[in-house]
């Protein structure tokens, strides 16, 4: 069933004005200050991406051993590395604390868009 261009608007009207309100629900003006994130185990969270920066993709790799944490554990592999990479690349431009806490929510903002792009069926083809 193809929509209609009037549809097409209300579903786009209808997602971005959803994204904002999470985006907004979750205060800006805090997500864009340079503090530390906090909550939950968000302390372990913010230690990886500056590891990752600083010792494992110097040596040009996604994975290493890191001697922290007890006897020291394989750093990279349990988790999807994405969100570390975006986090180092903001850093570039952003300070970490905010590069870390934009990519964090960036979850929850893009969940309406996602659902949108399912909604229409381009996630069904996948």
């Amino acid at each position: 069933m193809r929509l209609s261009p009037r549809e097409r608007w209300i579903g786009f009207i209808a997602t971005a004005a959803a994204a904002l309100y999470v985006w907004f629900t979750l205060q800006p003006d805090l997500l864009l200050s340079n503090t530390t994130t906090n909550g939950g185990d968000t302390g372990a969270h913010v230690w990886w991406p500056a590891y990752l920066r600083d010792h494992i993709l110097p040596k040009w790799r996604l994975t290493g051993w890191t001697p922290d944490w007890y006897a020291g554990f394989p750093a990279g592999v349990f988790y999807f590395p994405l969100p570390s990479l975006l986090i180092v690349f903001l850093d570039v431009f952003l300070p970490y604390n905010v590069a870390f806490k934009l990519v964090t929510v960036l979850g929850p903002v893009m969940l309406p868009v996602a659902a949108y792009f399912f909604a229409k069926g381009i996630g069904a083809r996948w």
